[in-house]
């Protein structure tokens, strides 16, 4: 799927997400956000700008937001700029926090967008992504729905794994501080089962699912989950000899 089509894709009302709350990507976030609430802070990837409207409701002030529509309504919040993860318009050393939630798979070379993430970030910055895992039910769902017609932004994403994901880290520059993953069962099957609460209780409920987890849960999770989330942190130093884009 070219950029222009992605780009239309998510410009349509009906493809934004339905669901009110910001959920466990949100919980994760936090565990490894800055407490100075002056940093810069770059969301690569904002869609809808959910996510840094809720930083900037927290009080953040630094936070600059890209992606592939040409306009954002802000409401003065945070900056928008029309631009590609994987040629970000920043200089380098630009931002202490760089989040990018569901976006990089839709690159053909996921390390390009890394590389840029790793050249805006000052050193020691850190980086939390999240991408669709490779071998899960829900990807196998996606799969099936994509070559259906049924998933159009999906088109040609080639599903990699959490672990292949750490190598292009590895190869950018980057130190992994940590490997997760949320939902493991879809949600329609779970709520037969567990009653979900609203407000601050599922928001406690979003962070234990992650203060609480045992190695190997966060391993099963990260391989089996609906998503994977990856925290990194860029390494000081040069990335020349590391990796070359192409």
């Amino acid at each position: 799927m070219q950029r222009d089509e992605i780009r239309k894709y998510y410009e349509d009302p009906r493809n934004q997400p339905s669901d009110s709350g910001l959920g466990h990507q949100w919980a994760y976030l936090q565990r490894f956000l800055p407490k100075a609430k002056h940093c810069k802070i770059l969301d690569a990837g904002c869609g809808a700008g959910r996510y840094a409207l809720a930083l900037a409701g927290q009080g953040y002030s630094g936070i600059d937001a890209i992606d592939l529509f040409d306009r954002l309504e802000t409401s003065g919040a945070f900056r928008y700029k029309c631009s590609s993860i994987d040629h970000i318009e920043f200089p380098d050393d630009a931002f202490d926090f760089v989040y990018s939630m569901s976006v990089l798979y839709h690159l053909e070379n996921p390390k390009n967008g890394l590389s840029e993430i790793w050249r805006v970030l000052k050193p020691a910055g850190i980086l939390v992504l999240s991408a669709h895992t490779r071998y899960s039910l829900f990807t196998l769902s996606r799969v099936i729905r994509a070559k259906a017609g049924l998933a159009e932004h999906l088109k040609g994403v080639k599903f990699r794994s959490a672990s292949a994901y750490c190598r292009f880290l590895y190869d950018v520059g980057f130190r992994i501080l940590d490997v997760d993953g949320f939902r493991l069962i879809p949600v329609q099957i779970l709520e037969h089962f567990v009653r979900y609460h609203p407000g601050e209780q599922e928001d406690m409920r979003y962070e234990r699912h992650f203060s609480e987890a045992s190695p190997c849960m966060k391993r099963i999770r990260s391989v089996a989950g609906y998503h994977f989330l990856i925290a990194a942190e860029k390494l000081r130093g040069t990335r020349q000899g590391i990796f070359s884009p192409g």
